[in-house]
């Protein structure tokens, strides 16, 4: 197992972890990364090979890059410096808060020590930034020498009145970690942990939150389960997953879900030879849309011959002015995130050549133009700014927005992925 020292510096081989070091020794700021780009890196380690890698295939597929800083007030020119500086990072979701906050919150959840890995960058010490791995109340160097699927529900309270949602993340957390990182033994059974839980009763007798916090314990709770549909490892153990959470999950969650209803009692994840879904905002007043989709249906009438790694999956674009000049900025809609796994044992995106393939989009006609005599089954094809992430699923991070831009109307259209060159 590696030293610290030898771990850090296996993270410092990666090109984009260097070039942050440059950024903070640039700004002279003090700001540390955290979360899932950390543990991924420490747990998977026993399965890329580093030289391989990239930073962005330790991001998991719906989740931010984490960072911390001393002032929230240096966060402008630090997201100016990132944008500018590190190739995709518009691509991403970069988060940052305060090292405050950072500890203050970790207190009521992160309960798993590989997610509570910090690395600094300490820009204030010239020429170059200083770089350390710490951690939130853990032995950094026991965490990094023997990396482990490991809950502290001791230190996270569960004999005292922590908050039971943030109990139900971690333990889902913790489900996903033993999913995904198959060659590490869990120390705690996952499924014990769950069943013995008694999430249905003790939600029961929670206090209701307001409705703006239900709000956003749906939304965390949809993209938990999202993770683990799109990043364990075998399917027929995500089918199990899930029919157990369906059983030990309070109702009062599920069903106020109309995404997680279609999961849990409208099964629509059975249908189809893999499992895909769609996560985005396609207006300015949207909130964050999510669709799941499949293989189970053929393909639109003009796409058939056209092949494609993925289904091809249908995301529109509105709010567009056509009166306005400057009506275009990169991501002004976000980043829409398009994932898809297949269902086959054994079978992943980890070899997937990313570059031998183009994110495209085939416009659906307006109105106007269908008027204008343009034939219903033809489907232009765009290519559109996107980044293609490998692994169990294989992920399309992808500017939905352009499109719109380049067509100067709201669009509607199905996107593929499709061979770069020809065959």
């Amino acid at each position: 197992m590696p030293t610290l020292e030898q771990f850090t510096n296996s993270l410092l081989a990666l090109p984009l972890i260097r070039a942050l070091q440059t950024i903070s020794a640039r700004l002279g700021l003090r700001f540390a990364l955290r979360g899932g780009v950390l543990r991924n890196f420490l747990l998977s380690s026993h399965r890329l090979q580093q030289a391989e890698a990239s930073f962005y295939d330790y991001v998991d597929p719906f989740s931010n890059i984490d960072l911390a800083l001393d002032d929230e007030t240096d966060w402008p020119q630090l997201a100016q410096a990132i944008a500018s500086s590190i190739p995709f990072a518009g691509f991403h979701h970069w988060e940052a808060t305060s090292a405050r906050a950072m500890t203050e919150t970790s207190r009521r959840y992160a309960t798993i020590p590989a997610d509570r890995l910090i690395l600094w960058f300490e820009g204030q010490e010239k020429p170059f930034a200083r770089v350390y791995l710490d951690g939130l109340d853990v032995n950094v160097e026991e965490v990094v020498r023997h990396p482990a699927l490991y809950i502290d529900t001791q230190a996270f309270g569960w004999e005292q009145e922590a908050d039971v949602f943030d109990q139900l993340l971690d333990v889902l957390r913790y489900m996903r970690y033993t999913a995904t990182f198959l060659e590490l033994k869990p120390e705690i059974d996952p499924i014990g942990l769950l069943m013995r839980s008694e999430f249905p009763r003790r939600i029961a007798s929670r206090r209701s939150p307001q409705p703006a916090q239900a709000s956003i314990e749906r939304r965390r709770l949809e993209m938990a389960i999202l993770d683990l549909v799109f990043t364990a490892v075998d399917w027929k153990q995500v089918s199990y997953l899930l029919d157990l959470s369906r059983q030990e999950l309070s109702p009062v969650w599920l069903e106020g879900s109309s995404f997680l209803s279609k999961i849990f009692y409208q099964s629509a994840l059975a249908a189809g030879s893999g499992a895909g879904v769609v996560v985005y905002k396609p207006g300015p007043r949207s909130t964050l849309r999510l669709r799941l989709f499949n293989d189970a249906r053929p393909p639109r009438h003009g796409l058939e011959n056209v092949n494609s790694q993925i289904p091809w999956v249908r995301l529109s674009y509105s709010g567009h002015n056509p009166a306005d000049c400057c009506n275009y900025s990169d991501f002004q809609r976000g980043v829409a995130s398009v994932a898809w796994r297949s269902k086959s044992s054994g079978s992943d995106y980890s070899d997937l050549q990313a570059s031998a393939f183009a994110a495209v989009a085939a416009a659906i006609p307006s109105a106007a133009e269908y008027s204008a005599g343009v034939p219903k089954s033809e489907l232009p094809l765009f290519s559109i700014p996107a980044y293609v992430r490998k692994g169990t699923s294989v992920v399309i991070r992808v500017d939905h927005g352009y499109l719109g831009a380049l067509l100067n109307r709201n669009v509607s259209f199905y996107l593929g992925l499709v061979p770069s060159s020809p065959r």
